[in-house]
């Protein structure tokens, strides 16, 4: 069996349609390199090419090698970028075989799983909270920057004496209502509400 059959039949099994021409000559490349321990002379000669030959295709190997760690790593940016954009925190990145971009993809994935956890907690929380604003037998309500009713539990709603969600106080019928509106910024009063 001579060196060059050898070569062939050592290389990891891959259908031959899957691999391109580039890959056939990178994988013989490094495979006679691995043989004759880096011995150019002897590498060259085991595929047949001059030694200059073989230091352009060395060359030409290692600047796509270099291309295509390039793009992948920039392609795993771009992917990881549009699902944060698009906020999707239940998908993960694949490793893609070259080290730059498989930091990225772990600390991406990560990332993500942290922002996850946080956002379910942060949901949890915020339930909690709404469920004890509605259990509340106060009338609790709390007003977005433009001065309108975000949120207004039952018993706000009983106190005003209408559904309030969505209206400012200053257009809502009622003295509560009114006294409310004239509160400046985090400010507090006490008010007293008639007994029927």
């Amino acid at each position: 069996m001579n060196n060059d059959t050898r070569s062939i039949n050592e290389m990891s099994y891959v259908p031959a349609e899957a691999l391109t021409l580039e890959e056939i000559e990178r994988r013989a490349i490094t495979d006679a390199l691995r043989r004759f321990n880096g011995n150019l002379s002897q590498v060259a000669a085991s595929l047949g090419i001059t030694r200059q030959s073989l230091y352009r295709r060395i060359t030409l190997v290692t600047e796509w090698v270099l291309f295509r760690s390039v793009i992948r790593t920039q392609h795993v940016a771009s992917v990881g970028m549009n699902l944060l954009r698009e906020q999707d925190y239940s998908s993960r990145l694949a490793k893609v075989g070259y080290p730059d971009a498989d930091r990225i993809v772990t600390l991406f994935n990560d990332l993500i799983a942290q922002i996850k956890a946080e956002k379910l907690h942060a949901g949890e929380q915020s339930h909690l909270l709404n469920l004890l604003i509605e259990a509340s037998p106060l009338g609790i309500i709390s007003l977005d920057r433009d001065g309108k009713v975000m949120i207004a539990n039952k018993s706000a709603s009983r106190i005003f004496g209408c559904d309030i969600k969505g209206r400012k106080l200053s257009d809502i019928p009622s003295q509560i209502a009114s006294c409310c509106a004239s509160l400046g910024r985090e400010k507090t009063a006490t008010l007293r509400l008639p007994d029927n």
